[in-house]
């Protein structure tokens, strides 16, 4: 109908949660983790006032696997010379974001990054761009941001580039490098066909060294959790809420109101434990055990796995293997939850909300 290929037409959806998508922290940590292996694409908008130009100086090809060799001169000329509007873009709304820029993005949640692999067009088609459908672009040299201003003839002068290129120097007319702008996860966007991919890879398992999915989906529920909330949670891009609801909406018979409550406070890095309780009343997690390198390389590898749910990673192995042996025969009486409890008090967790809200994480749905 448009001419477009169907491979490179696509519409766009946040990558991340936002009041108008319903779409969980985890299935975006899930989305940005295939975009580390270049399973899905991740796209930013190019900034107001900005135009999206092509830097023939930066070949795609070299620029994200090697640093650039050329030398930089600082002649100038004005724009408006022969040639100088060859680079603008305008018609590139968004630009396409590269592997290792994901991953970057998975560690510090946001990038600092002026040179892109690729760009979206709005489709040609008028019905087809209504709906949002968009058109990728791709060019052999990277895209850049310049202003507006620059882009429409204003008399700024340009930077001008001596390349090394096999057929000898030349020069090349370039708009003046601007500050590296921030792209913070909020503004990253994904295909949303990517969505689909998503959903057919059924329960994620990359994160599940503990095996929990199978044997404790409960303790799975609070560990992805914290794989998904605890840097949000610590520098206050979702609320305690957001993670209740989420936690709620997983498995609601479990994680009634204050299972759910308790379960945030577990996992929540700005969560100031005891507050509010008298000084005598104040318990600690055991520290002895939590020091073991032992305990440490096996429940505390990840960086988001915080004392709290270390220990209740440890209860869960604890329990089961009470379970276990009592169902093999290697123990003729049967745990009960009397003995988790008696337990989960020794390790420091409080009597009352938090012993009852892990102890119906890791029993569920016996109790």
């Amino acid at each position: 109908m448009s001419g477009v290929d169907q491979k490179k037409r696509l519409r766009l959806t946040p990558l991340v949660v936002t009041s108008g998508t319903p779409r969980s922290l985890e299935d975006s940590d899930r989305l940005l983790e295939l975009a580390i292996v270049g399973k899905v694409q991740l796209y930013a908008e190019v900034p107001p006032g900005k135009v999206a130009y092509v830097d023939p100086s930066r070949p795609v090809a070299s620029i994200f696997r090697t640093s650039y060799m050329g030398s930089t001169v600082t002649t100038p000329l004005k724009l408006g010379d022969s040639g100088s509007q060859s680079w603008i873009r305008p018609e590139v709304t968004f630009v396409g974001l590269h592997p290792l820029h994901a991953e970057k993005l998975r560690v510090s949640r946001h990038i600092k990054v002026d040179r892109f692999p690729s760009g979206l067009a709005h489709h040609p088609s008028e019905v087809l761009r209504k709906k949002g459908w968009m058109v990728l672009r791709e060019f052999s040299s990277a895209l850049g941001f310049c202003s507006t201003a620059q882009a429409a003839d204003d008399p700024e002068f340009m930077v001008v580039r001596l390349l090394k290129a096999d057929e000898g120097p030349k020069l090349i007319k370039l708009p003046p490098r601007e500050p590296v702008r921030p792209i913070q996860l909020q503004d990253v966007y994904v295909d949303e066909r990517a969505i689909t991919i998503l959903e057919s890879m059924g329960p994620s398992r990359r994160n599940d060294p503990h095996d929990l999915h199978d044997r404790a989906p409960n303790v799975y529920h609070l560990y992805r959790a914290a794989f998904s909330y605890s840097r949000h949670l610590k520098e206050g891009i979702v609320s305690a809420s957001r993670v209740k609801s989420e936690l709620r909406s997983k498995e609601p018979k479990l994680f009634i109101k204050s299972t759910a409550v308790q379960a945030v406070k577990l996992i929540d890095p700005n969560y100031s434990r005891g507050l509010g309780k008298s000084k005598n009343l104040q318990k600690e997690f055991d520290r002895r055990l939590l020091a073991k390198p032992s305990f440490k390389a096996r429940y505390r590898q990840d960086s988001f796995v915080n004392d709290a749910l270390a220990l209740i990673l440890y209860s869960n192995d604890w329990w089961l293997t009470k379970k276990s042996q009592f169902e093999n025969g290697a123990s003729n009486r049967e745990p009960n939850r009397d003995d988790l409890d008696e337990k989960l008090s020794k390790l420091g967790f409080y009597d009352g909300d938090e012993v009852t809200a892990v102890r119906r994480m890791v029993m569920w749905p016996a109790q």
